[in-house]
């Protein structure tokens, strides 16, 4: 239908605009005939020939104006649904690209805080972490302490039990030597006390001792024999003043002042209680072994071992029974010394 409109208004805008010039064709020809016959043209013919294509004209025109403003409905809802689509199509993109942005606008707003959040969280789990290192490195420093004061105090506790002060049990005999040299070195060193200037003095005293006459040699013996006696009774007298559980807790103690390098040499030597068993009891083996060696006394220690012990392990427990109880009575009787003297007894 809108097809067909447009094809009208094209042909009445033609038919228009050829009228004026088919009438001036017209005018031009009948001027052309009455020049040829030699009269005048008829003016009244031209006029009116004239005036009613110019109203025809003027009609036409009015019509062809008139008619394209009565266009059909249809056309001018699909030229305001032209117009319109376009705009509403711009307010939709618009809409959306405004939607867009603030949906971006709003995300970024999310990321930001998010971000804030994270950075938040973080910076409370770095407090928290440097917190809790500043506790552990303080409780480590706490414990070393503890460990350090416990070590001080086992030390202190170790070196009372020690018994430090007691005597120096002598290994050997004093020699007439070693009293003399005594004698003499005590300020024969020089004053920066240098090993060799030592070495030279001691090998002075050697070679003055080897000089002496036998009186004097006998005199330096007798005072070594003296000696020795008195520090042997000052030692009996310095462990008899302490009971036997004292003894061994001092020899624990000295055991762990050596292992610690906290003390070194004679000072830290196992002190000898006479008055505890030296050995413990043996075993129905040993009982065995002692007791083969009584019946061969020449036997070689080599021979006897491999010749005892094949013949232990061909005997029968009816045959072994007899140093089994000899065993347990020797445990028996090495308990009850260690009880009547207040130590604890052996299980094994």
């Amino acid at each position: 239908m809108s097809s067909l409109a447009r094809i009208i208004t094209r042909a009445s805008s033609v038919r228009v605009s050829v009228t004026p010039v088919t009438l001036q064709l017209r005018t031009a020809a009948t001027k052309a005939t009455a020049a040829a016959a030699g009269k005048p043209a008829p003016k009244a013919a031209a006029k009116t020939a004239a005036t009613k294509p110019a109203a025809a004209q003027s009609k036409t025109t009015t019509a062809a104006k008139k008619k394209p403003t009565t266009k059909p409905k249809a056309e001018a809802v699909e030229a305001k649904a032209k117009k319109t689509v376009p705009t509403k199509k711009v307010a939709v993109k618009a809409e959306k690209a405004k939607k867009q942005s603030s949906e971006a606008e709003l995300a970024k707003k999310a990321a930001r805080k998010e971000l804030l959040k994270t950075r938040a969280k973080e910076a409370k789990e770095k407090v928290k972490a440097k917190a809790k290192a500043a506790s552990l490195r303080q409780r480590e420093i706490l414990k070393a302490q503890k460990i350090k004061a416990r070590a001080i105090e086992k030390k202190k506790n170790y070196l009372e039990k020690a018994l430090l002060d007691a005597p120096v049990k002598r290994t050997r005999k004093l020699s007439a030597f070693n009293v003399y040299l005594a004698e003499k070195m005590g300020g024969s060193l020089s004053s920066d006390g240098s090993a060799e200037q030592a070495q030279k003095v001691f090998i002075g005293h050697a070679n003055a001792f080897k000089g002496l006459s036998e009186s004097d040699v006998q005199k330096y013996a007798d005072i070594a024999t003296k000696k020795h006696i008195e520090d042997s009774r000052a030692y009996k007298a310095f462990i008899e003043k302490h009971t036997p559980a004292e003894i061994k807790e001092a020899n624990a103690a000295r055991r762990w002042l050596l292992k610690n390098k906290i003390k070194k040499g004679a000072s830290v030597q196992p002190l000898v209680d006479d008055r505890v068993p030296s050995a413990r009891p043996a075993n129905m083996y040993a009982v065995f072994i002692q007791e083969q060696y009584k019946l061969n006394p020449g036997m070689k220690f080599q021979d006897a071992h491999t010749s005892l012990h094949d013949k232990w392990k061909s005997m029968t427990d009816a045959e072994k029974k007899i140093y089994r109880d000899q065993a347990s009575a020797n445990k028996l009787e090495y308990n009850a010394q260690l009880e009547s003297l207040g130590l604890k007894a052996t299980s094994a």
